[in-house]
């Protein structure tokens, strides 16, 4: 419930006082929202009893055309004082820019759990995702730079693009390489050299477990 308005409209502005946001916000045309609201909620039990209470919250709403009813909405307790609604609008935006950006981190670069203890390791690979990222971003600026020139209205999702970027990772590193004179993999030799013994007279699980069983030495 709004318990006051912390910014004055002049003409026949709907006065929101004692009324719920949700249910007036469809009706409004003003190009920002700032009021305080007065929450009543339930605290824990304590003693065996369960007592209720109040808080007041500033609530900014910022007109926008693509917003569902037409604003973006943001409870904060920041003060009207020292922040106006376009600046609260700014600064949560780049908050949830980053939380995105620490997502992308974890789950499509390996940042969310350490295999190792050893901080050097550590570092190496945080450093690693941040270079990734870094390519990845460069390379995302240069589709939408050339969707731009084409004038094409096309929209590169960042959470799309990180996994599309992830899951040809290697192709890109193998396109950059040859770029520099560097030749591509040769797969067969690859799959030689890690798929064989790496000691020939070193006895294979499968010949260990027929040796014993026979009571014997493997032919």
């Amino acid at each position: 419930m709004v318990a006051e308005e912390l910014q004055e409209w002049p003409g026949r502005a709907i006065p929101l006082e004692d009324k719920r946001i949700y249910d007036v916000v469809g009706d409004l045309y003003r190009e920002h929202i700032d009021v305080e609201v007065e929450v009543t909620f339930q605290r824990r039990v304590y003693n065996g009893v369960q007592s209720w209470d109040t808080k007041r919250f500033r609530v900014v709403g910022v007109l926008v055309t693509d917003a569902d009813d037409g604003y973006r909405l943001y409870i904060t307790n920041l003060p009207h004082e020292k922040f106006s609604p376009d600046e609260i609008s700014t600064l949560y935006r780049a908050r949830w820019v980053i939380e995105l950006l620490f997502r992308e981190l974890k789950s499509r670069y390996s940042l969310d759990e350490f295999e190792t203890e050893k901080a050097h390791i550590v570092k190496i690979q945080v450093v690693a995702a941040l270079l990734t990222l870094v390519v990845s971003r460069a390379i995302l600026r240069e589709f939408v730079d050339h969707a731009e020139e084409q004038g094409e209205e096309c929209v590169f999702p960042t959470e799309r693009w990180a996994a599309t970027f992830r899951s040809l990772a290697q192709l890109i590193l193998q396109e950059i390489a040859a770029g520099y004179g560097y030749p591509p993999p040769n797969l067969g030799e690859i799959l030689y050299r890690e798929a064989r013994q790496p000691a020939p007279s070193r006895l294979t699980l499968l010949e260990e477990v027929n040796a014993e069983l026979c009571g014997g030495s493997p032919a």
